[in-house]
Order: structure tokens, then C-alpha cells, then sequence
């Protein structure tokens, strides 16, 4: 859930709103992270107004909550009214509701499909309420429906698909476009159109969304032998409030062709989900073979959720959120075999909360803080991310002569090659108004930032802390394997990144220091076992989150915990 609070002066910039909230009808206020003050002055691909905003993390679907904010300003505060508040206020708003996972139609109406003939023609006369129901087998051809239902009622079209005991789906209902260079296996047109259970293959896209279109659902989809899975409209209008979920998509890149082998980089934008909009759901997806796995193509926008994504290897970046502006939250993925992790080519403003992350065999940039032209990244947050990494002999490699303005960096851990070839820390960007801190390093290497202008090369982690302002509750790492690792799986980055690494644990050993050593961050990492939260993605002694597609029954109703999903 997301909160964005306008307001004016402020200019000596002492002001704080801090974030509570509770499920309706319960009397204890939870903290989260206090709101974001974004930074217009420093975003030049939008307009971004000046604001607070912030966001509430693993709330219950269709679940009613209240929200308060404490607004505190030294130098008091006013309303729009012109009324004076003294130094503090609170304003609450009650019974804030969130979404509910998508279902099926209030009045449902069988529409049994058994020939691609009669698909189309389903299709074509679809109401809202028809659950298009098609029986197993291999439909041949590329569909379109026009039609929209509505929030009570949409149209679902569904195949016989299963899921095997292994996470597999079985590819019982197939839509074949029998490799057509150019067309799209299905093509949805309106809203509220529900999709699910079906294999699409074959065809330059699996399905494409038309038109600014809201509420559609693409779950339990299995895509094969396509450029892209999903593409957004980009173009016109914004598309919002889609739910893609526990899909399996197998694009046509095959490892180890990335960016790093491919100079032109041409294939950066063949992506395996292209969102276009604001409040879309991208969770529980397992992607592969595709240019960025996951993208965002609009510029400003807000409020979309991407968790619990498996990528097994892609070409460019794993993540790009490029040109989001604020309330984005990426959290508890994984990304393995990269060209790039997490794409932050810019952040309008923020904030984007990147926190619980695994990148494994991540080729070059672990956090890709690059500008757009001349569009500077601001406003991103990551937290408790575990990035195991050889790229270019660095632990952590950010390559560029942009500004990146106004972020946080806290509590990672980076675990980079042994031996060590190159500075453990390079990150080229010039940092203003940056906070770098409490994160821990496999090496005690060189660690190299831009500091005012100046890049600058300190030989070791303890200048670092005593001669810059970063890392001064950071730490070097102890191996608990033979091999230098700092995990319990012994897991290191491979020698060559063009190896096909498959993800492993990347629970840090006991000995290593990382227990206990984190900055507590509310509604972040403040379920733990022990003293306090441990550095990284993995919590120790915590239930480990599920990767890509739940088992089935399994959704937002239940959120994770440090003992499961309740």
C-alpha cells in the first residue's frame, strides 16, 4: 500500500512524517518506514511535485487497515487553511482497504471450447461472466478478444492445464501460432479479461495488452519459444491494476549470450514481462531466455509490486524499473545469470524499495544507478539484499559518470570472487546526498566511490570508514568454507561469469559475522531470530519465501512471515 502526502516550504529541510499502521478494528499501531521526501529539483525526465511518500509492506489482500502519519516540523507547520498545527500532527485515515486477489465471476457462465474455431468465436461474442473454458488439446492459430468485463464480472479464458510436484506445469491446453515472425498468440483488448491455465507458443509474443485497459489477470500462464511474454500497450494511456502471477515463461536466449558477449546489446528490450502503468502485480513468475526479464515502459510510473520472481539467466537486466517514480517495490526476488541485476536507469524521485534480494552470477552491475541521457537517478532504497557476484573482479560494480542522487544503501551483502582481482567496491557514479552503510564484504580490498567529484581509491575497508562517511557500521566478512565463502552452501561466484550458475542458498554461516549486525528497518527486516536482524537477504532461522509459482492455493491472502506464509 501506498501513501503520497503534497506539500509546500520546508526549505531547510527538517521536516519528517513517520508511517504507522494497523488492520481496522485493532488498537496497535505497527511502524513502517518512515516517508520518503522526494527531491524534485534533482528530477529532469518528468514533473515530480514535492512530496512525502512511502509504503506499507506485506499487507493481507482484501483486508481493511488504518494508516497514520506523524507530520513533525521544528519550525511548525500549516495547514491549507492557513491554520497553525504547532510543531506535530497526526492525521489518520481509517478503513484504507487493498485489493483482493482476483477471482472468478459473481454470475459465472461455461463457455466449453473444444476446437480453435470454436475458440475464436468464444472469443469474438465474449460477455462479461463467460469462463471460456477450453478442453486439452493443441489449438492452432493467434486469437484477439475485444470484449471487457467488469470488476464483478470479467471474462476468463482458461485451459486444462496442472501443475507436477516439481513446480512444472503440464502442457495440456496449447495455443500454437506455429512461429509466425510478427503476430502475438493472443491479443487482449479490454478490461477485467481474465487469462489462465493455458500454454502459449510459437509466435513473437504470447500475448500482448491493447488500449488503457485496467484489472486484467495473467496467472498460471506457460509461455515457450517466444521473443516476449507479455508487452504493454507503450503507448497512450496508461494500463493499471494487472495481476501477473505465477507464470513460467521461456523466451529464445540462450545462456551464456548476453550483453557481455553480444557488444550491441540488441536484445536488451525483448522482455519477458513489459508493464505499461500504474498498480500492477508482478509476482511468482519464473523467466528465462528473455533481454530484461521484468520492465517497466512508463515513464512516472507508480505504485507496482514485483516479489517472489525466479530468473534463471537473461540476457540484459534482470529487473529494470527504469523511468518509475515512486512507490515501487521490489522485493524477495531472485535473479541469476545476468548481464545486470536491478536496473535503476533513473528513479523520478522515488521512492523505489529494492530489499530482500538474491542476485547470483550478476556478469556487471549489481544496482544499475545510471541516468537516462541526462536524467539523473534519485529516490531508490535497497536494503538486505545478498548480491554473489564476479563482475569484472569487483564485489559490487557501478560503472557511469552520472550524479545519483539522494538513495540509501544498507545492510547488503556482497560476496564477491576469491581471489579477489580487482577493487572489491567500484561505483563511478558521483553520490549526492547518498547513505551507504551497515553493509558487509566478503574482501578487505580497495574500495573505490566518487565522493564530491573525486573518485577516489581507498586501499582498504578500514580508510574507507575512518577517512569518508560511508560504512561506518559496515563490516568485512569471516569465510566459513575452505573455498573463502561466506555461506553455508559454500557457494561462490564462478570463476567465469559466462557459467550457467544455478541459484543456491545463500544463507550466511554462523561464523561470518553477518547475525545480529543489521540496521532494524520497521515492516522491513524486523522479524528475526536472535539479537537482532542479520545482514543480506536471508534471515537465519527464518522459513525461507517461495521463488516462483506458488503451490496452487497459495496467494495474497496469506503474506510471508519469518515462520511462513500466514
Amino acid at each position: 500500500m501506498g501513501v503520497k502526502m503534497p506539500f509546500a516550504g520546508d526549505d531547510n529541510l527538517n521536516s519528517s512524517v513517520a508511517l504507522q499502521f494497523r488492520p481496522s478494528g485493532t488498537t496497535t499501531w505497527k511502524q513502517a518506514l518512515p516517508l520518503w521526501r522526494v527531491h524534485p529539483e534533482v528530477v529532469t525526465q518528468e514533473t515530480v511535485t514535492l512530496n512525502y511518500a512511502g509504503s506499507i509492506f506485506d499487507l493481507h489482500a482484501n483486508t481493511a487497515y488504518d494508516i497514520q502519519l506523524t507530520i513533525s516540523d521544528p519550525d511548525g507547520i500549516v495547514d491549507q487553511n492557513n491554520v497553525n498545527l504547532g510543531t506535530q500532527t497526526v492525521v489518520t485515515l481509517s478503513a484504507v482497504s487493498t485489493r483482493a486477489v482476483p477471482g472468478d465471476p459473481a454470475n459465472p457462465i461455461i463457455v466449453n471450447v473444444t476446437t480453435a474455431a470454436q475458440l475464436t468465436s468464444a472469443l469474438s461474442a465474449a460477455q462479461p461472466g463467460d469462463i471460456i473454458t477450453l478442453a486439452a488439446g493443441t489449438y492452432s492459430g493467434s486469437w484477439v478478444i475485444m470484449a471487457s468485463g467488469t470488476a464483478q464480472n470479467p471474462i476468463v479464458i482458461r485451459g486444462a492445464n496442472t501443475i507436477d510436484s516439481n513446480g512444472n506445469y503440464v502442457d495440456n491446453t496449447i495455443l500454437d501460432a506455429k512461429n509466425c515472425n510478427s503476430c502475438n498468440v493472443l491479443e487482449v483488448y479490454g478490461s477485467y479479461t481474465h487469462v489462465e491455465w493455458l500454454t502459449l507458443q510459437n509466435a513473437q509474443r504470447a500475448w500482448r495488452s491493447f488500449n488503457p485497459t485496467t484489472g486484467n489477470v495473467y496467472r498460471r500462464l506457460h509461455t515457450r519459444n517466444t521473443n516476449y511474454g507479455h508487452l504493454g500497450a507503450n503507448s497512450g494511456a496508461a494500463q493499471t491494476d494487472f495481476y501477473f502471477a505465477d507464470n513460467i515463461l521461456e523466451g529464445r536466449i540462450a545462456w551464456p549470450k548476453t550483453c557481455l558477449n553480444d557488444k550491441s546489446c540488441k536484445l536488451s528490450s525483448v522482455d519477458g514481462i513489459g508493464i505499461w502503468g500504474h498498480g500492477h502485480v508482478v509476482a511468482h513468475n519464473r523467466l528465462s531466455g528473455f533481454g530484461d526479464a521484468i520492465a517497466n515502459w512508463l515513464t512516472g510510473a507508480r505504485s507496482n509490486d514485483f516479489y517472489g520472481n525466479d530468473v534463471l539467466w537473461n540476457y540484459d537486466d534482470g529487473t529494470e524499473i527504469d523511468s518509475s517514480e515512486g512507490n515501487i517495490r521490489y522485493f524477495r526476488n531472485r535473479i541469476a545469470n545476468s548481464w545486470e541485476a536491478i536496473s535503476l536507469q533513473p528513479v523520478n524521485g522515488g521512492p523505489a524499495y529494492v530489499f530482500r534480494n538474491i542476485a547470483i552470477n550478476t556478469q556487471n552491475e549489481q544496482l544499475k544507478m545510471h541516468a537516462n541521457g541526462t536524467n539523473e537517478p534519485s529516490g531508490y532504497l535497497a536494503f538486505n539484499n545478498t548480491f554473489v557476484s564476479n563482475s569484472f573482479g569487483h564485489a559490487w560494480n557501478n560503472q557511469t559518470a552520472a550524479a545519483c542522487h539522494y538513495f540509501v544503501i544498507e545492510n547488503n551483502l556482497f560476496q564477491g570472487p576469491i581471489p579477489l582481482t580487482a577493487n572489491e567496491v567500484d561505483v563511478t557514479c558521483n553520490e549526492d546526498h547518498a547513505t551507504i552503510d551497515y553493509d558487509s564484504y566478503n574482501t578487505d580490498g580497495q574500495f573505490a566511490f566518487t565522493l564530491n567529484g573525486v573518485y577516489t581509491r581507498f586501499p582498504n575497508f578500514a580508510n574507507l570508514q575512518s577517512t569518508s562517511p560511508l560504512e561506518h557500521h559496515g563490516q568485512i566478512l569471516t569465510a566459513v568454507c575452505p573455498n573463502g565463502s561466506v555461506f553455508t552452501s559454500c557457494l561462490l561466484p564462478p570463476a567465469n561469469n559466462q557459467t550457467l550458475t544455478p541459484a543456491q542458498d545463500v544463507t550466511p554461516g554462523s561464523g561470518s559475522g553477518a547475525f545480529n549486525k543489521a540496521l532494524l528497518l520497521p515492516n522491513v527486516n524486523d522479524q528475526f531470530v536472535g539479537a537482532g536482524p542479520d545482514v543480506g537477504a536471508v534471515e537465519s532461522g527464518c522459513v525461507q519465501p517461495i521463488y516462483g509459482p506458488r503451490p496452487v492455493g497459495l496467494d495474497e491472502n496469506k503474506v510471508y512471515t519469518c515462520n511462513g506464509y500466514q
